[in-house]
């Protein structure tokens, strides 16, 4: 973990208002970004289908505010889209509508409307980027890649191409964070992985993660899209560890020694994670009718992996109390396209602690009354409790240097970010030291 600078009051929790969205490639409704981004308790949705009990990655609850004021709710919003590729209305190259017009506009559309929603609210923005729409390809390596062989004619094609011309320009994925103007955030960096068509050459499929600190508290966002179709589970699993693997690579600030994306104090991944329900269409309908969410969940195959500790296993959800997200017939509230795809809780916001941190949920929300896309929206309001100094980790070194140079030690203790050490030999005590902590 880098140095963060000192702030003037510390914070003892900040309030992370978390979005996933496959926006199924269509412009947003005009009041879609109101219902979905409430900024204060007062513009609060009351229609979105939910759970509101507080729990936690460590089972301990606390009641939700209830308070009606124009007080923003949250310190941080985190939206990440999926499929966001829509036409912007007068959107032209020199009177012609092209793709790559289409690409930058919708990008500037999206992130402009999204900054229009907060910045008059006292917010400011973090963090805007989107996953390239093709991935830059070393010719050499693509040659040398044993993998090559094996790939189709037209996948050689075409990695060919993408290694003549390069990224085209943003692509479908994004993810957008907004923090309060009087929130102190440092060491912030943002990366993207593909796991998309073509030997991930393409960034259909894939992720936009960044990574932040606050007080000390290492904070990551990851925004994924995840291979689609219900056979695909065990692909969706490699391409999962795959990103946290390449996530974990990409943290400046981890220890040679360590797993770096586990000594994240809090992991956020939300997305299209696209694991479905192992039940027949009709089964799902009927489970639907009759809202019974844990029978549907039994055959989630998201829950299966973590059960049998495939995956996701060390990752925490609230509970479900919500239709599923997938595949609803657009402009409809809740009605389900079931001629190819059957109904699932494609849409999902996991969350995952180091030991010495702690993560409340105040809700799980899905919003069914957004009807432009197959995909309703889903939210999750998560609040982390934030230590004024973090042991386990950030303190390792600094017993270990007292340690070294000390014959006995009958007690060390961490008080406010300043250890705290008395030695004693023969049992007379020979002095007590006193080391202020950097991260304090």
């Amino acid at each position: 973990m880098k140095q963060s600078s000192s702030v003037s009051s510390s914070l003892s929790s900040v309030r992370i208002y978390c979005c996933t969205w496959n926006v199924g490639n269509e412009s947003p409704g005009e009041t879609d970004l109101e219902q979905m981004l409430p900024l204060s308790s007062s513009t609060s949705s009351s229609t979105s289908s939910s759970t509101s009990s507080s729990t936690s990655s460590s089972n301990s609850s606390r009641p939700s505010s209830s308070s009606c004021s124009t007080t923003p709710l949250h310190d941080i919003y985190a939206i990440g889209v999926q499929e966001c590729q829509y036409a912007v209305e007068g959107a032209t190259d020199n009177g012609r509508s092209t793709s790559s017009t289409l690409t930058f506009t919708c990008e500037a559309h999206w992130f402009g409307a999204l900054a229009k929603h907060f910045e008059s609210h006292g917010f400011r923005p973090l963090a805007q980027a989107s996953i390239p729409d093709m991935v830059i390809v070393d010719e050499d390596k693509s040659d040398t890649d044993n993998t090559k062989d094996a790939l189709p004619l037209l996948e050689r094609q075409y990695s060919h191409a993408l290694t003549q011309h390069g990224a085209t320009g943003p692509g479908e994925i994004r993810l957008s964070i907004f923090v309060k103007c009087s929130l102190q955030v440092t060491n912030v960096r943002t990366t993207t992985i593909s796991c998309g068509r073509f030997n991930n050459l393409n960034s259909n499929k894939g992720a936009v993660a960044t990574l932040f600190s606050i007080q000390g508290h290492d904070i990551c966002i990851l925004n994924c899209h995840l291979n689609a179709h219900r056979p695909q589970w065990e692909r969706r699993n490699r391409d999962m560890t795959a990103i946290l693997r390449q996530l974990a690579t990409f943290r400046a600030d981890a220890d040679a020694d360590a797993d770096a994306d586990s000594e994240i104090d809090l992991l956020v991944c939300l997305g299209d994670l696209n694991y479905r329900v192992d039940l027949e269409i009709d089964q799902i309908l009927h489970f639907v009718q009759t809202k019974d969410w844990p029978m549907l969940l039994n055959h989630d195959q998201l829950k299966l992996q973590q059960t049998e500790q495939r995956i996701w296993h060390d990752f925490h959800e609230a509970p479900i109390h919500f239709p599923p997200t997938f595949k609803c017939t657009k402009g409809s509230v809740l009605d389900y396209d079931v001629r190819q795809r059957e109904p699932s809780y494609c849409d999902r916001i996991l969350w995952r602690c180091s030991n010495h941190t702690s993560c409340l949920v105040h809700r799980y929300v899905s919003f069914p009354q957004i009807t432009t896309s197959d995909h309703k929206p889903v939210v999750a309001e998560l609040e982390l409790m934030l230590q004024p100094c973090q042991e386990p980790r950030m303190m390792s070194r600094w017993y270990q240097t007292i340690l070294n140079h000390t014959a006995l030690t009958s007690r060390i203790e961490v008080r406010w970010g300043i250890i705290l050490m008395s030695c004693v030999t023969g049992g007379v005590a020979v002095g007590t030291a006193m080391l202020l902590s950097k991260y304090s």
